[in-house]
C-alpha cells in the first residue's frame, strides 16, 4: 500500500533543490544579508528604528550557532551576547554596528564602508526570535527593478548607482520603517535553526 504517491519528477526536483541548496547555503545566507547582484539594495540614511535605543546585547535565548532549517547542521551564523559572526568574520556592537529591539525583532544596523556612493549609510537586517530555537532573518532588498518608482514614492527613496550597483536610499519615519519590516515587496527572508 502506497502512502504517498509523489511523481518522480517532483521528487527529483526536490532532491536537486536540496542538493544545490546544501552546497550553496553559506553563499545564500551571505547574499541574503547583503545586496543580491540582480536586486536593488535598500540602504538607510540613519540606524532604524529611529526612536529606539541601541541594546547592549542579545537575549540569552538567541545566543548560539545557527544553520538553515532542515537542510544542514553546518553553522552559517553565530550570535553572541554582543556580536554576530558571519563567514568567520565577527562584528561586535559598536558605533558602526548597532542593534535595536522592536518587540521580538532585533534590528541589526551596519554602517556601509565598502561602496563610495553609499558609504556611511546603513545596511539593515532583522532577526526575529520565533521561539523553539528558530530565528527569521530578513534583509531589505527590492527584487524587481520595475517596482522602483512605486517603492521610491511610497518610502520617499532616491536612487544611486547603476546596473548591478543600484541602490535605494531611504530615510523612513518610525511608522514607515515598522511598515517596511512586514512589506514583502522590500524584504527577503529565511528561517534559521539553532544547532544543538
Amino acid at each position: 500500500m502506497e502512502i504517498f504517491n509523489f511523481p518522480t519528477l517532483q521528487v527529483g526536483e526536490l532532491n536537486y533543490f536540496l542538493i544545490k541548496f546544501t552546497h550553496m547555503k553559506k553563499l545564500a545566507f551571505i547574499l541574503l544579508l547583503s545586496t543580491l547582484s540582480s536586486c536593488v539594495a535598500i540602504v538607510f540614511e540613519e540606524p532604524q528604528p529611529k526612536d529606539n535605543a541601541n541594546i547592549k546585547g542579545f537575549p540569552d535565548e538567541m545566543i548560539g550557532d545557527y544553520s538553515f532549517i532542515l537542510v544542514s547542521d553546518e553553522k552559517v551564523v553565530s550570535i553572541g551576547k554582543n556580536y554576530i559572526e558571519l563567514d568567520d568574520k565577527r562584528e561586535y556592537f559598536s558605533d558602526s554596528m548597532m542593534v535595536r529591539q522592536f518587540g521580538n525583532k532585533y534590528i541589526v544596523n551596519t554602517q556601509n564602508r565598502d561602496r563610495e556612493d553609499i558609504k556611511g549609510k546603513w545596511d539593515i537586517f532583522v532577526l526575529e526570535n520565533k521561539g523553539c530555537g528558530m530565528i527569521k532573518a530578513k534583509t531589505f532588498v527590492l527584487n524587481d527593478e520595475q517596482e522602483m518608482p512605486a517603492v521610491s514614492e511610497t518610502y520617499h527613496a532616491h536612487e544611486v548607482g547603476e546596473d548591478a550597483n543600484k541602490a535605494l536610499i531611504i530615510n523612513p519615519s518610525q511608522e514607515e520603517f515598522i511598515k517596511m519590516m512586514d512589506d514583502d515587496q522590500v524584504t527577503m527572508g529565511l528561517i534559521l535553526e539553532r544547532l544543538e
